[in-house]
């Protein structure tokens, strides 16, 4: 009988902890799509299937940065560079541009996406994409990646 006592008891706090698990991951995950939809309105959008100037203004913040490895050295892009190009230029930069999220991590008012990135259904970058949440919502405001050698 005590056995089943206790056999009752790990079950009843084993589920409250699930509960528990399950309701923490519940409130990250609206901020989990939130980043995910600025970095597809914003960036996926934004620089590749649309080109529109509008839409990376909405998820970029201003100093965002893009880092380059080149060589061993290290280069900076200011991604709002492409806000004058898109205004004076609008369009894609590469139609058909599909993705991947691997991951998104959020702790407070920091988040972090991994997206790979596809172009003809070949991978051709993974992007590291730091972000943090203003009143007025997710921005991007770093990234680096990695490049795919294409065969």
């Amino acid at each position: 009988m005590k056995k089943h006592l206790v056999v009752l008891i790990i079950i009843i706090v084993s589920f409250f902890f699930a509960g528990q698990f399950s309701a923490q991951n519940a409130a990250v995950n609206p901020e989990k799509e939130a980043i995910k939809r600025v970095v597809v309105d914003a960036y996926i959008n934004g620089f590749f299937n649309k080109g529109d100037a509008s839409l990376i203004k909405k998820g970029i913040h201003p100093d965002c940065d893009v880092l380059v490895l080149n060589k061993g050295s290290l280069m900076k892009i200011h991604a709002y560079s492409y806000v004058d190009r898109f205004e004076k230029n609008p369009g894609p930069l590469h139609p058909g541009t599909t993705y991947k999220f691997t991951d998104v991590h959020v702790t407070g008012y920091a988040g972090l996406a991994i997206v790979e990135i596809f172009r003809e259904e070949k991978h051709v970058y993974t992007d590291y994409i730091s972000l943090y949440k203003f009143e007025d919502g997710w921005k991007l405001v770093t990234k680096i990646f990695y490049r795919h050698l294409q065969n």
